[in-house]
């Protein structure tokens, strides 16, 4: 252990003993990563005779049924302790003793670290673009909202200017058949009132003319039918003031 870490060490690299989840690990900071290892001895399971003596700890060490013991076995790796990559990241002795291996250890460590780093990056990239395509779906969904609301008003006044339009093309109507049954139209009989009014009525539609004042622009303080329903009275039908098509 202290040949790798001078290693580390001598590479440039610092290392730090921190307690974490209540065990002590050894990291190793390599290329701004972390790298969390250990040295760890196999242990040989052997079977024994008899079960010892004793209490219950002792009654309890058995493997399917048999009794066994656990030995050092003086075989020991070095094992990097982070759960990510597909690099190599165990050590242990073989052909050649840990000893030996030292320097390819230290550079499995960084080979860990580079590809970790290179990870890390590729997932804050992908996450700014997965941040930047929201923004952009966002930004496009504000567009398309604003341009059916314009399409919807267009819409509207499209309506409301040719209801306008059919509303004094009526009133005209109105007149000439005043006019050809002799029948005043002029402003204070009840014809010629209601024709001011009815001019009034298709201003008050017509997107292109300031709307006059209405008393139905007043809030009603009473109401049967609360707005918030969805539903207001109806205004009772209108009725001409004398039937034209009824005078002679």
């Amino acid at each position: 252990m202290a040949g790798l870490i001078g290693i580390i060490e001598d590479s440039g690299f610092s290392l730090a003993v921190e307690t974490r989840d209540r065990k002590v690990q050894t990291l190793a900071k390599i290329h701004g990563e972390e790298i969390r290892f250990g040295i760890v001895e196999k242990v040989k399971r052997i079977e024994i005779a008899a079960p010892p003596k004793g209490g219950v700890l002792e009654r309890v060490l058995t493997y399917s049924g048999k009794p066994v013991k656990f030995q050092p076995s003086g075989r020991l790796s070095v094992t990097v302790l982070n759960s990510w990559g597909s690099d190599k990241k165990k050590w242990s002795d073989g052909k050649l003793r840990l000893e030996e291996q030292l320097s390819r250890i230290a550079a499995g460590f960084i080979r860990l670290a580079l590809a970790d780093r290179a990870e890390t990056q590729e997932r804050i990239a992908r996450e700014r673009e997965r941040e930047r395509l929201a923004r952009e779906q966002a930004h496009l969904e504000g567009l398309i909202k604003a341009e059916k609301s314009k399409v919807r008003a267009l819409g509207q006044a499209t309506a409301r200017w040719s209801r306008a339009e059919q509303i004094r093309a009526f009133v005209l109507a109105v007149r000439e058949a005043a006019a050809e049954n002799g029948q005043s139209v002029e402003p204070g009989s009840p014809l010629g009132d209601w024709v001011i009014w009815a001019g009034r009525q298709a201003d008050r539609m017509d997107p292109l003319k300031e709307s006059p004042s209405s008393i139905i622009d007043r809030v009603r303080e009473e109401s049967a039918y609360p707005s918030y329903y969805g539903y207001q009275k109806p205004d009772p039908p209108f009725r001409f003031p004398t039937p034209i098509w009824r005078m002679t």
